[in-house]
């Protein structure tokens, strides 16, 4: 039998392993803002990965999962380190705590950022001075000025 190299590569990502290794590259990918989950081995990926692909609830609020969709891998943005698993809406609602209350404003590598969905495309405005960033984000809201 001889080995088909196409074959492989169109079924593997179908494999329960292949699922698993493509989710956690998801999680392992640096996304523009810095923030990817962190391990520092192989094991601990996976053990995340079956925690939650076996979670049938979420950690905080107790809402039952329908599918995978609805499951987040809580992590910690300022150190990529794993938290718990949660819904979406529990997910979002510990990212607003994050932003110290403020909707769309995140602090990261950069110092502080504010984030701004327009037509399908995400825009970003950094700064290390929060008070600024904070009335920046109110000029925005108010005159819809186009971050650069």
């Amino acid at each position: 039998m001889v080995f088909d190299k196409k074959q492989y590569n169109k079924e593997y990502p179908k494999t329960p392993k292949g699922k698993m290794s493509r989710k956690i590259s998801e999680w392992k990918r640096k996304p523009k803002n810095g923030y990817e989950l962190i391990c520092e081995n192989r094991d601990d990926y996976e053990l995340i990965y079956f925690t939650w692909l076996n979670s049938e609830r979420c950690e905080e609020c107790n809402i039952k999962y329908i599918g995978t969709n609805d499951k987040c891998m809580d992590h910690c943005h300022d150190t990529g380190l794993f938290r718990n698993i949660l819904c979406r809406s529990c997910n979002v609602n510990r990212r607003m705590d994050n932003t110290i209350g403020i909707p769309n404003i995140y602090k990261d590598n950069n110092g502080w950022r504010y984030q701004k969905n327009i037509k399908g495309k995400t825009h970003y405005k950094y700064s290390t001075d929060l008070e600024w960033l904070k009335k920046y984000k109110i000029e925005y809201e108010k005159n819809n000025i186009y971050i650069h």
